[in-house]
Parts: structure tokens; sequence; C-alpha cells
């Protein structure tokens, strides 16, 4: 499920009885995993549950949860551009010859 802008966010039509475990994750930021339980087996033990208690911890507030900052440091990067083989003008065409192959200056010996 996604957040509110806030970071607020509701699980809801989930089993009360039982072991979850929440994953959180977010673009540029560490995964953060939590495991909780909505009622505590202690509660139900030693004879009647108390139901105010049980009702109470349907309602689970997990606090406020930080995500660490996953940072992924580069090597060195080189960007490299070129000019395009050809540039259209308004009332020319500029050819630019510097990469292309045949107009590589040749050098002839003749003895």
């Amino acid at each position: 499920m996604l957040t509110a802008p806030n970071g607020d966010f509701r699980l809801e039509n989930i089993p009360a009885m039982g072991q979850y475990k929440l994953v959180i994750s977010g673009v540029g930021h560490k995964t953060h995993t939590r495991r909780f339980s909505f009622i505590d087996p202690k509660m139900m033990a030693g004879g009647k549950p108390d139901m105010q208690t049980i009702m109470a911890a349907l309602d689970k507030d997990l606090g406020n949860i930080k995500l660490a900052t996953d940072i992924e440091v580069l090597s060195g990067v080189t960007v490299t551009a070129s000019k395009p083989a050809v540039q259209l003008g308004i009332d020319r065409k500029i050819y630019n010859v510097e990469n292309n192959l045949t107009s590589a200056g040749v050098l002839l010996l003749m003895y």
C-alpha cells in the first residue's frame, strides 16, 4: 500500500490473531522491517480475556518509523558528447567531418 502525503498508513481487514512482518521501502532509502502482532498471547492466557484490552490492541500505533538513506557512491564517471554528423539550419546544412573516417587525411609517398 502507499502512504498518505504525511507518511500515515492504515491496514484494514487483516486478521487480529497472528504474527505479521511489516516491510517498508522507498526509492533512495534502505528497507525497514518490523515484526508485530495485534493481540499478545499473554492477553488470552489465564482464563477469561479482558475484552477492553483486546479491542484497544486492534488499533495498533507503530510510532514514527524513520527510513535510513541508501547512498551508493559511484566511482569516476565520465560524460562524453560529440557533434552530430549533420546539422540542419534554416538556410543551410552543416556537415561535421571531425569524426568522419572518409575525411581523414591520407599520406601518399611516391618514389
